[in-house]
């Protein structure tokens, strides 16, 4: 396989909005491929993909700033945090079922 076989195949973002939606469609794929997401994770692979859309010139067309992909990252990072958080464990019975707490 090659680069070119996962490369999107239509026109560069062209609009701040267009740059969104390609670098979260990169991001929620991205993500959603980690066995175990954390924090740091997703920020450096939220971080690689803005970089790596910047490096390839795949925003080339689109009059969007640093400034801008700075909030877009921590807008992202945020979702992210809230979608991928960890959860503690509720205790179970020795049968095997959640024990529900006593209101």
């Amino acid at each position: 396989m090659e680069e070119k076989d996962f490369r999107y195949p239509g026109p560069k973002p062209r609009t701040k909005e267009a740059a969104v939606v390609c670098i979260c469609d990169s991001v929620e794929a991205a993500v959603r491929s980690m066995k175990k997401p954390t924090m740091d994770k997703i920020e450096d692979t939220v971080q690689s993909i803005i970089f790596d859309r910047l490096k390839d010139g795949q925003l080339d067309e689109c009059p969007i700033t640093f400034q801008e992909l700075t909030k877009i990252k921590k807008a992202v990072c945020e979702m992210l945090q809230g979608t991928f958080h960890s959860r503690i464990e509720y205790p179970k019975s020795e049968g095997g079922q959640v024990i529900k707490e006593a209101k």
